[in-house]
């Protein structure tokens, strides 16, 4: 490695080799321009102070040192995969320890690896995401004495601290999530005022409103950060909330809104994000179908059978795909066909184990048959509820409700309200172990 940055630019010549991903080298280069920190800091202080034109040499070292920072991040990007590589193969007990105190990865790129990380593992296994979360908050709390600065460590800090959130929200710690979102917007009030941390810790923020069923408040804080991304951001970042800020209008009661959000949001999306662009469309034809706008949710669904198909692939997406069908047909009075088609994704999430799919659907098939007067047929559906919930890890609130639908469909008593109120329930209680069945209704 060459000499640190200074007035001669000596450093460039090792550009290309840092760039290469040396794990050592990226670590020295952290370390010079950590040394060299003050005395850039007492320059530029007196400077200040002495109310003097800054001279060649404080504008010449920090001109280098812009570079240099630059060409350090960079790098970093290139190093981080492989340094993350390197902590996820220690032991555990190990792992934690160089996260907190070993200079070679006190790296800003490696929190937002392991951070971005953890966002893309959290639907496929949340322990892991929410190890992947913790690690990077760990080394963020090492960036200043590496020599980044405050504000800039504190941006990540919260970055870092809004992706353990999202795990702990998907693996239905709420407790430990809202901890931790606190502590993210603590560290956003802290740092540099860059727009987009704001957006993006508000926006996780939304998530967890809604999982905690508090609508008016999701809908407050995904409208912030809806506000940022259309000024700051790009279309796909806008459209991606505005997914949210749909679900929640419609939640909150907003059905009109919601279906001018997700229509704008669809149309944000169409050409960066086919795959979110159709998510959107998919919650547009349920919001036009539950505005009692059915034809129109028809008419956008055949339109979208393109956009499904290209998705053939995707288990869930497909089985989302013939359950919307099978309520659009219902509301077409075409029962047969809307029957024929839960029974089939009633089968698909049993044989996957889905418990809360499975039982939504059980419920949504337990509607049609009782409009149709076949109670006997919806005892039957009950007793098929309690053993896949049992199989799962399905919190006890959940487990009751059933209970009480297996009784009232035992005794006779099951009515097409009940039914409606315990789908009601399951939607918004599937990741929230703490809400009991009579707060939902």
């Amino acid at each position: 490695m060459s000499s640190p940055p200074g007035s001669g630019g000596e450093w460039t010549a090792s550009s290309a080799h840092l760039l290469e991903g040396c794990t050592r080298c990226v670590g020295e280069l952290r370390r010079r321009l950590a040394e060299t920190y003050r005395e850039a800091a007492r320059l530029t202080a007196r400077a200040i102070l002495d109310e003097e034109e800054p001279r060649t040499e404080l504008l010449e070292q920090v001109a280098q040192r812009v570079l240099a920072w630059e060409l350090l991040l960079d790098a970093e990007t290139v190093s981080a995969p492989v340094l993350a590589e390197e902590l996820l193969r220690m032991p555990a007990h190990e792992r934690m320890e160089s996260a907190r105190h070993s200079h070679r990865f006190q790296s800003l790129e490696l929190c937002r690896h392991l951070a971005q990380a953890s966002r893309e593992e959290v639907f496929r296994d949340p322990a892991h995401a929410t190890e992947l979360g913790r690690l990077a908050v760990e080394i963020t709390y090492g960036l200043e004495r590496a020599g980044y600065p405050p504000g800039i460590a504190a941006d990540v800090r919260a970055l870092c601290w809004g992706a353990l959130g999202n795990a702990y929200r998907v693996a239905s710690d709420l407790f430990e999530a809202e901890r931790a979102l606190r502590c993210a917007g603590a560290f956003v009030a802290e740092g540099s005022g860059h727009p987009l941390v704001r957006a993006d810790v508000a926006s996780l923020l939304g998530s967890l409103r809604m999982v905690q069923t508090r609508y008016a408040e999701a809908r407050e804080v995904l409208e912030e950060a809806v506000a940022i991304y259309r000024k700051a951001g790009g279309p796909s970042q806008e459209g991606k909330v505005l997914i949210q800020l749909g679900d929640a209008l419609a939640e909150n009661g907003e059905k009109d809104r919601a279906i001018e959000v997700l229509g704008r949001a669809r149309e944000l999306l169409k050409v960066e994000e086919p795959r979110l662009a159709l998510f959107a469309g998919h919650a547009l034809v349920i919001a036009l179908n539950n505005a009692a706008r059915s034809g129109e949710a028809w008419d956008l669904f055949l339109s979208l059978q393109d956009e499904y198909d290209a998705h053939g692939n995707d288990f869930r997406m497909r089985q989302r795909r013939r359950w919307l069908e099978a309520r659009l047909l219902i509301a077409r009075s075409e029962a047969d066909r809307a029957e024929e088609l839960l029974r089939s994704v009633r089968s698909a999430f049993g044989e996957r184990e889905a418990a809360y799919q499975f039982a939504i659907v059980s419920l949504d098939l337990a509607l049609l048959l009782l409009s149709q007067g076949r109670a006997t047929e919806v005892q039957s559906l009950a007793k098929e509820l309690i053993p896949i919930f049992s199989s799962r890890q399905v919190h006890r609130h959940a487990l009751a409700a059933i209970a009480l639908f297996q009784n009232a469909a035992a005794s006779e008593q099951i009515t097409l309200e009940l039914v409606q109120e315990l789908i009601h329930y399951l939607r918004r209680a599937r990741n929230n172990p703490y809400l009991p069945y009579f707060d939902a209704t």
